[in-house]
């Protein structure tokens, strides 16, 4: 099969984009199962109902009661509901991007110049 040095270059960008995107995907996936693991191991752990309705509400989750009702809640870790939707949420989103990391250099290093004019 012959093709030209273009095209080539160009199967080659789209190879590395395509493994980018499964690593990416693969990350992502993890990420989810991490904190849907997490979720399921802190409803498990309350001992009454309405903590984990508090949960769910605080954490921004779907959750209705009959879903929690059917969870076996034998476990032995009890979690603070507003401590365990402020650790949910900091497991989101841990990734920045590259763009967000060149503008916060950007910013910081303008606060730092107007720091040194003053």
């Amino acid at each position: 099969m012959s093709c030209s040095k273009q095209e080539f270059d160009t199967l080659l960008i789209w190879q590395t984009a395509k493994q980018q995107l499964i690593m990416a995907h693969e990350k992502w996936i993890e990420s989810i199962l991490k904190q849907m693991k997490f979720v399921k191991d802190v409803v498990k752990g309350y001992k009454y109902l309405d903590e984990a309705v508090e949960f769910a509400t605080l954490s921004g989750l779907a959750i209705n009661e009959a879903e929690i009702i059917r969870t076996n809640s034998t476990g032995l870790t009890c979690y603070n509901p507003v401590n365990a939707s402020e650790m949910l949420k900091s497991m989101k989103n841990k990734n920045v991007s590259r763009n967000q990391k060149i503008a916060d250099r950007i910013l910081y290093e303008k606060n730092a110049q107007s720091e040194v004019v003053n």
